[in-house]
């Protein structure tokens, strides 16, 4: 619930906002889940700057659909090795779609 104490998590529909949110706060990231990939069921990415960014900027594409390389070569996400899953963090999540 909003004004808890607990930090909130809001969940946004699948959607190209990310490059939005990302230009406009460079921390940015999206959580993917696959339930259906025994490998690795959650992951933390961001687009990669600015190859992947200004890729998925341009894209005039709706839905899930592949994109060519990037100009400098760079891979179009890149894995957040920076962000720390605590299990033990008490939180909430908000489904906004």
């Amino acid at each position: 619930m909003l004004g808890s104490t607990l930090p909130t998590l809001a969940h946004l529909p699948p959607s190209p906002t990310l490059p939005l949110r990302q230009t406009m706060l460079d921390e940015a990231v999206a959580i993917v889940m696959a339930p259906k990939d025994p490998s690795k069921r959650v992951g933390i990415f961001r687009l990669s700057t600015p190859g992947g960014l200004k890729l998925v900027q341009r894209c005039p594409h709706r839905g899930f659909h592949a994109h060519p390389p990037t100009d400098n070569g760079q891979p179009i996400y890149e894995l957040c090795g920076h962000v720390y899953l605590n299990p033990r963090a008490k939180y909430e999540v908000i489904d906004l779609r």
